[in-house]
């Protein structure tokens, strides 16, 4: 039996087709494997930026949480100066201290924030080998930070109520406003800013027609309002410190003032300083 042969048209058109089929399937294995390349290098390209974008994230959260201290700190400093009361300067000077160790500490964290932060932005940290402080010890720098505020505004409440007001000339009156001989007595009337329930004053004696032996000679006694002069506040000379207990405190305090001099001596008695306290 005899076979038909193929003309050579069809062979050429057959070998055609082989080929072209072996280079659509070499081609389509090219063409998946440039797209599966692609696909990879784009999501190693994203995973890489979502990392750093998470290490930034948390430093910019962690910054803004230690920078917050110091603008609370700062908050606490303005109420502190706000609420401190007329007085002596040297009453202020623990809770001046105490806002000073607050400020330095929280600057030192907001710096250390400002570092870390930095660090992320310019993509040298790795996440677990975070710079700068522990977080420990931020967490106990922090936390010292709002104790010693807290502790400044106890202080300057503390001064608030009870510190050292002085009383100003003005908000004093005697009477009789006069020079006063042996034996008389005038009333001091002194209204200070704030109540308290003890005074601390001095007083200076002056004698007239410059006598000296009649203001060195002079004494004199005090007395919180009708009260007998105690012994302690009797023979009191000219700038002697006398401290009073007003047993409470009292918007206008009334001394009696009792003249022990010489009978040809007629003296001015006047407060020389005045504090409240207590």
């Amino acid at each position: 039996m005899s076979r038909e042969k193929t003309p050579p048209e069809a062979e050429v058109v057959a070998s055609a087709s082989q080929t072209g089929s072996a280079e659509a399937r070499t081609g389509g294995t090219a063409l998946s494997g440039t797209v599966i390349g692609s696909s990879f290098s784009s999501q190693t390209i994203g995973h890489q930026s979502n990392h750093w974008y998470s290490v930034f994230a948390r430093q910019e959260k962690r910054a803004s949480g230690w920078g917050g201290i110091t603008a609370v700190v700062l908050l606490v400093t303005v109420v502190v100066l706000y609420m401190r009361p007329e007085g002596p300067e040297g009453q202020f000077v623990v809770a001046y201290v105490l806002l000073a160790v607050a400020n330095v500490v929280s600057v030192l964290l907001a710096f250390d924030a400002w570092t870390r932060a930095g660090e992320a932005r310019s993509v040298r940290l790795r996440l677990g080998s975070a710079g700068g402080l522990p977080a420990g010890a931020r967490l106990l720098l922090s936390l010292l930070c709002l104790i010693l505020a807290a502790l400044a505004v106890l202080q300057m409440d503390q001064v608030r109520k009870h510190g050292r007001v002085e009383v100003d000339a003005s908000e004093i009156d005697v009477k009789p406003d006069k020079l006063l001989e042996d034996g008389e007595q005038s009333v001091l009337t002194l209204r200070p800013k704030a109540e308290r329930r003890h005074l601390e004053l001095t007083m200076e004696v002056s004698a007239s027609r410059n006598n000296g032996v009649c203001g060195y000679g002079t004494r004199f006694s005090l007395a919180v309002g009708k009260q007998a002069p105690r012994k302690q506040h009797e023979e009191l000379r000219s700038g002697d410190l006398v401290k009073l207990d007003l047993g409470s405190g009292r918007p206008e305090i009334e001394l009696r003032l009792t003249v022990n001099t010489t009978d040809d001596c007629e003296v001015d008695i006047h407060v020389a300083q005045a504090t409240v306290y207590g």
